[in-house]
Parts: C-alpha cells; sequence; structure tokens
C-alpha cells in the first residue's frame, strides 16, 4: 500500500498472525463503540450532565 515501507507492512501482517493464532480471529476485529442505550439510561445520562457532572465522567462510568 501507499504511504508504508514494505518491511512495516510486512511487519504488521505478522503480528496480525501471531494475535489471530493466540487469540482467534475475532481479536482482529474493531472493538464496538456505539453502545445501545434505552430511553431511560440515556435520560438518566442527560439529567447526570445537566445537573453539572462532566460528559466524560458519566460516558466513563457507563
Amino acid at each position: 500500500p501507499e504511504g508504508i515501507g514494505q518491511k512495516n507492512f510486512r511487519k504488521g501482517i505478522t503480528t496480525w498472525v501471531k494475535i489471530a493464532d493466540l487469540h482467534g480471529i475475532d481479536a482482529l476485529k474493531h472493538p464496538t463503540t456505539c453502545t445501545e442505550y434505552t430511553v431511560e439510561e440515556r435520560y438518566a445520562l442527560v439529567a447526570r450532565v445537566l445537573a453539572g457532572e462532566s460528559q466524560q465522567k458519566c460516558c466513563n462510568m457507563c
């Protein structure tokens, strides 16, 4: 691929193979970051932010 040298490309492939061998092919999938919240959970999070709690703190606790 453009923008990456052959040595680094091959090293990346080797790393992926080792990860897949050790942990299975699912270990190479991107983690899902989209969490499904119920209406009640969303309301509770919005209420916490409106009460003065930071968005970052609310998100880290979920």
